[in-house]
């Protein structure tokens, strides 16, 4: 059978116009083509954009709860087609990943001449930001323990060749507010690009100001450390609950980040260890060739402490392997 890529490929490239017929992955019978319908039983909307709506539905079989996003073609703005079809494209490669929003495995692409139909993990706790305007900032294992996560998560898309473009707290997710230890998503691949080759360099300026690299507002070109910037940015912010570049006008923000001008504020940093600050400052380096890549932020002294990459290892008991959730 073809891989998933290759099946959701196939569709995206078929006329619209052709046929009436819903087309799905893993049919579930040789010959028969399924519809969302088939598989999925539709419950109450959970979202909603200019052209998407997004339900939780139940798989019939075997109970699970999901998220079906569904694209109305003809909502789609002229020339933004092309933007769409790259977007399912990244989602049916990350398929899977623990710590990434993506298609489901199986049973994930559906297809008709009005509507994409979209199946992936189901969220219900809420975005990381929610949490960070509730706690105001996390203690060192609690930010630690998302960090990791999402390093993992950036660490499978670089290998990929995949920029995301937008890390910031609005654009993780908690996949399940009552689990006892929190598990952090990788959500919104609207901005991202999938690399032609090995060193590919982006030119479209795109993300979140405070969250920006300094190569990205030079227009002199990015690639994945810029994503690694951003992630520099997320941990100062959830371990101080501020920004690292801060200024009344969003022009006096673009200075800040362009001079790597922040400070370790004695008010908020002082009881945060010398390892954390210094996982920031390779983070936050100017030059992306310094920069930290996610492998390297992985085997981070304050990484390291508290998820050793040895197994024979034991994690500190203070660490983020205690209860933590999104209350």
């Amino acid at each position: 059978m073809p891989s998933l890529l290759a099946q959701i490929k196939g569709a995206l490239a078929l006329d619209a116009n052709a046929s009436n017929t819903t087309r799905a992955h893993h049919a579930p019978a040789a010959g028969e083509l399924a519809s969302v319908q088939d598989i999925y039983e539709k419950m109450e909307k959970i979202g909603e954009g200019h052209f998407a709506e997004v339900y939780r539905v139940v798989h019939r079989e075997t109970g699970q709860s999901y998220a079906l996003k569904t694209i109305k073609k003809k909502r789609i703005p002229k020339g933004k087609e092309k933007v769409v079809k790259r977007e399912i494209d990244i989602l049916s490669r990350v398929a899977g990943h623990p710590n990434i929003v993506g298609l489901l495995p199986e049973d994930s692409f559906f297809e008709t001449d009005r509507s994409y139909h979209l199946v992936m993990t189901l969220c219900t706790g809420g975005e990381l930001f929610d949490v960070i305007v509730q706690r105001g900032y996390l203690a060192e294992s609690e930010a630690a323990l998302i960090i990791h996560q999402v390093t993992e998560a950036l660490k499978y898309l670089h290998s990929i060749g995949i920029v995301h473009r937008d890390i910031k707290p609005d654009n993780l997710l908690i996949k399940d507010k009552d689990a006892p230890k929190m598990q952090v998503m990788v959500t919104d691949f609207g901005l991202s690009r999938t690399l032609d080759y090995e060193g590919q360099i982006l030119l479209t300026a795109c993300g979140t100001p405070g969250y920006l690299a300094p190569e990205v507002l030079s227009n002199l070109g990015h690639n994945t450390p810029a994503d690694m910037w951003s992630l520099g940015c997320v941990t100062y912010v959830l371990l101080s609950g501020n920004m690292p570049f801060f200024a009344e006008t969003t022009g006096g923000i673009f200075e800040k980040i362009l001079k790597g001008e922040y400070e370790f504020d004695p008010e908020c940093w002082d009881e945060v260890s010398a390892n954390a600050k210094d996982f920031v400052r390779k983070l936050l380096t100017l030059d992306p060739d310094e920069r930290m890549t996610a492998e390297e932020a992985l085997r981070h002294p304050w990484l390291e402490y508290y998820f050793p990459s040895d197994p024979n290892i034991e994690p500190e008991a203070d660490g983020p392997v205690a209860a933590l959730s999104a209350e």
